[in-house]
């Protein structure tokens, strides 16, 4: 199977199968690769730094596979002048008194190890209708049989 989608050998067979049994409708689409236009993959990626709560909950739909990566990596923490814990991470909480003791020295960052999860997400859709009204005579889908 290339790549996990198609057997290709698979769609040989049945074209040779189509066109021994004489069925045009299934040996042009096949011919076509129409099978490609059938299935589309969706990749989908996210970056979470992990604050402590390692717990995650998600849904997805049927057929979507999901693989995490973890990383080790550092930020810049934002330390409060005056020392206040409750203001660590939060300069918007530092009033007047923790500006008085900055003064005019930047504001203190520290650096800090987190843990980073690299998230992604593959979901495998298909066009069923393409997959069958293509393949209907012009009788059935004129009466949707």
């Amino acid at each position: 199977m290339a790549a996990g989608l198609h057997d290709h050998h698979l769609y040989l067979s049945l074209l040779e199968e189509a066109r021994y049994f004489q069925i045009p409708r299934l040996q042009s689409w096949l011919e076509g690769e129409r099978y490609l236009e059938a299935v589309t993959v969706s990749l989908k990626t996210m970056v979470r730094e992990m604050d402590g709560n390692l717990s995650a909950e998600t849904s997805t739909l049927a057929g979507t596979t999901i693989k995490c990566f973890p990383s080790w990596g550092t930020k810049k923490v934002y330390i409060c002048p005056r020392g206040t814990s409750g203001h660590r991470g939060r300069p918007d909480l530092c009033g007047r008194r923790c500006e008085q003791v900055r003064g005019d020295d930047s504001d203190p960052y520290e650096e800090e190890l987190c843990l980073r999860i690299f998230t992604v997400s593959k979901s495998k859709l298909q066009a069923r209708d393409l997959c069958s009204s293509s393949l209907r005579s012009p009788t059935e889908a004129r009466y949707k049989v």
